[in-house]
């Protein structure tokens, strides 16, 4: 569906519901990545960050999604931002 994406482009704001985190991958346990949950057409979804976005987690309100419109009616995320 990513490779079959067509339509224009949105972008959308999305409040942060709730923040938690996962840990590095193995060899690197200590960098955790922050997870923010928001709510998606009435559904509550999980977007991971990188590891960078960690040390400032609590300080972000919202997430912004780049979106396009796939090919079978699905939304793709192009991109994604945290906002404070």
């Amino acid at each position: 569906n990513y490779y079959l994406t067509d339509g224009g482009v949105s972008r959308k704001e999305f409040a942060i519901v709730e923040r938690s985190s996962h840990p590095g991958s193995k060899g690197a346990r200590e960098k955790r990545k922050p997870t923010f949950t928001i709510r998606y057409k009435g559904l509550q979804r999980e977007l991971v960050f990188a590891h960078r976005f960690y040390k400032w987690k609590d300080d972000y309100r919202s997430v912004i999604l780049t979106l396009q419109e796939g090919r079978w009616g699905y939304e793709v995320i192009k991109g994604k931002a945290v906002t404070k």
